[in-house]
């Protein structure tokens, strides 16, 4: 096996809450080696190192790493990184909790994607960036404490996303935290709501933390232009891992095989 087939995860949102046990065997069995965790699927809450530490072990059990975590701000939380105050403070908080609770894990990586968590709510691009800056950098030692990287994904206008909608907005704003703790989230579904062109993921590599194959709304992985975005990553010489991130289906068992099988064919 190859040092990239090696390096294919799925992330768990891809199966029913009740079917975990059944997923992890058929991951396994397919040949996939990592898996990624919307934590409130699995952990009770982002306090719960000790369940963290558990699923780790059960997964190695299986032959998986737990490689990253995304959907990081499940549950009934008042919080907005462009809110008052009090909503600032309160994403701060779970966000450094999440970094605790993914080293507990063994991620790598947490996705911060939430496109409505950081809705402008009336600043102009300018000002929403020096603040996100400000805040970002601020959080940036919370995951460098922890041997993690808070990755941040653009989201596309198409999900109601009003700041950092293409790759190179997020890009800039990674560059200009300039530190570990905070890298850079590609993903492929975004790539294909904006129409980006693949090289602009050979630009991002050095500044990225993880990535996802996916299609727009989390449908099954069918474009055809994962070639070229898996060419692109090859350009640039990506050593990090390739993770499938799409949606359960009614037919999830087969909706995976065939994900695999498409990773393998394009990723690797």
């Amino acid at each position: 096996m190859s040092d990239v087939a090696a390096r294919i995860s799925i992330s768990n949102i891809a199966w029913p809450k009740d079917a975990d046990e059944e997923a992890l065997t058929l991951i396994s069995a397919l040949g996939f080696t990592g898996i990624e965790l919307a934590p409130g699927k699995v952990f009770s809450s982002p306090a719960a190192l000790e369940e963290a530490r558990r699923y780790r072990r059960h997964a190695a059990d299986h032959g998986l790493e737990v490689v990253a975590f995304q959907a990081l701000l499940f549950g009934n939380l008042d919080v907005a990184l462009f809110g008052s105050a009090e909503q600032r403070s309160a994403l701060a908080a779970h966000l450094s909790a999440i970094a605790r609770l993914a080293a507990a894990a063994g991620a790598h990586a947490c996705v911060f994607g939430a496109p409505k968590v950081r809705a402008r709510n009336g600043l102009d691009e300018e000002e929403a960036f020096v603040q996100a800056l400000d805040f970002f950098d601020r959080l940036a030692a919370d995951y460098e404490a922890e041997g993690v990287a808070l990755a941040i994904e653009a989201n596309a206008a198409h999900y109601g996303c009003d700041f950092l909608t293409h790759t190179r907005d997020a890009l800039a704003l990674v560059k200009a935290v300039g530190r570990p703790g905070i890298r850079l989230q590609l993903d492929t579904g975004t790539l294909l709501l904006n129409d980006e062109a693949a090289e602009e993921i050979a630009k991002a590599v050095p500044w990225a933390a993880h990535f996802h194959a996916s299609e727009p709304d989390l449908l099954p992985l069918a474009s055809p232009r994962h070639g070229a975005f898996a060419a692109a990553l090859r350009q640039a010489a990506y050593s990090g891992w390739r993770s499938i991130e799409m949606r359960a289906s009614e037919t999830w068992q087969q909706t995976i095989a065939e994900a695999h099988g498409l990773m393998m064919q394009a990723y690797s």
